[in-house]
């Protein structure tokens, strides 16, 4: 599990966009600790990089 900075620079994205893209589906949701506090997990965000236009497609219907 990685919290939002590891992803942020992994992936090259701001946090802003990052949940935007959340919102939108176009990034993977990350599961809620407590309020302050969103992971995701390691297996999402390597699928996303590897794929992101596939993963956006085989993710489109759990997007909500």
């Amino acid at each position: 599990m990685v919290r939002i900075p590891q992803v942020s620079a992994v992936c090259g994205l701001g946090r802003s966009t990052i949940w935007v893209w959340v919102k939108a589906g176009k990034f993977p949701k990350p599961l809620k600790l407590s309020t302050r506090t969103s992971v995701w997990p390691v297996e999402e965000i390597r699928a996303w990089l590897n794929d992101p236009l596939g993963w956006i497609e085989a993710n489109r219907d759990i997007r909500n």
